[in-house]
């Protein structure tokens, strides 16, 4: 009951900017849950090849294309399956604060994936990635998963681990 008192006492005396990251780490990680779970849908896998495709026609970064192409296209089940798991487990982990530096990391890397996939697309608001992408930065850089998260406690054992 002590380390439960002590974790709340400590994470509230943080700076009160700590307050924001927290929010913006439990906003996006629902966001990520929300949007892994999404593609349990059966649909989801019907249409991702055609989908994969589309956005390998016109897309305009020619690196991109390629590993659409060469890569995302012929594997595309794989592909799929690794963004639902991978939405899933960000999502989770930004919401319980655990390895959040971790997955902060790779929720960066998979909202730039989609700019890069479709933000060229007409119906696309491409800020919407970029803004996602800095919250996601905003969340890695101030460590937001010590404060109301199971890296405080991680960070109490392991101080110089740089994952939390």
């Amino acid at each position: 009951m002590k380390s439960v008192r002590n974790f709340l006492k400590e994470s509230w005396n943080q700076k009160s900017s700590a307050i924001g990251p927290v929010l913006l780490r439990i906003t996006l990680g629902i966001l990520w849950l929300e949007m892994g779970i999404q593609k349990l849908h059966p649909n989801f896998m019907k249409g991702l090849e055609s989908k994969l495709k589309f956005w390998a026609e016109e897309n305009p970064y020619p690196w991109y294309k390629y590993f659409l192409e060469d890569f995302a296209i012929p594997h595309w089940q794989i592909f799929g399956y690794q963004v639902m798991i991978g939405e899933i487990l960000v999502g989770l982990s930004l919401i319980f604060g655990i390895l959040t530096v971790l997955s902060s990391f790779f929720g960066f890397l998979m909202i730039m994936n989609f700019y890069f996939a479709s933000s060229y697309a007409e119906s696309q608001w491409y800020w919407t990635f970029w803004i996602i992408a800095v919250s996601q930065l905003v969340v890695m850089l101030t460590r937001a998963g010590r404060a109301f998260g199971i890296d405080y406690f991680l960070a109490k054992r392991f101080p110089k681990f740089i994952l939390w």
